[in-house]
């Protein structure tokens, strides 16, 4: 069940969750009871089993496996948000890379979910001039001291423009973070 105060985040666009850690990438692979398995990924005897694929995200950007016991869920607003065809850019999803219990103590989910619309805001205003079609992945890492982007993409996407991206996203407003790290995804898509 998720936590009550980041369901309001579902009011932005779907968000996938998962109470995540990540795990090197050649790194042992934890068993549901959390301790490491061996590297074959075969449990010891009597200690419990190895992690589902379903528990698994790899992450493009870090190149990092992000595992999260019982699963990646996605919940989906209750209210659709309304289609506008005249947005060019769309928001497909929000992947937290920190479980939701840490990013309650660390922010709050009204700053979250303003970050959020800012990088939206500056999606369309940076990307929504594209005359090509492309997917795009943004990264974010967020601390007390500021955040990093970090952008992917898949198709035609003209550098001009993903860099200008990047940059209005790396000078945008940071998100308060209290401590420690905030990480999470956005998955876009831009058409002409």
């Amino acid at each position: 069940m998720p936590r009550p105060g980041l369901i309001l985040c579902v009011g932005v666009l779907s968000i996938v969750v998962g109470g995540c850690r990540r795990v090197e990438p050649d790194g042992p692979r934890p068993g549901p009871d959390g301790r490491p398995a061996p590297r074959d990924g075969k449990p010891e005897p009597g200690k419990g089993g190895d992690v589902s694929p379903d528990d698994e995200y790899h992450n493009p950007i870090d190149k990092k496996t992000y595992v999260a016991q019982g699963g990646w869920k996605t919940y989906q607003p209750e209210v659709p948000r309304p289609d506008d065809p005249g947005k060019k850019v769309k928001s497909k999803q929000l992947r937290l890379l920190t479980s939701q219990d840490d990013i309650a103590v660390r922010t709050t989910v009204e700053a979250l979910v303003d970050f959020v619309k800012e990088a939206e805001r500056l999606a369309e205003e940076c990307l929504g001039k594209s005359e090509k079609q492309f997917k795009l992945l943004v990264e974010f890492k967020c601390t007390p001291d500021g955040h990093e982007v970090s952008l992917a993409h898949q198709g035609d996407a003209p550098q001009e423009l993903l860099q200008k991206y990047h940059d209005a996203l790396s000078a945008a407003k940071k998100l308060p973070v209290r401590s420690g790290e905030v990480s999470f995804q956005m998955e876009m898509s831009v058409s002409p």
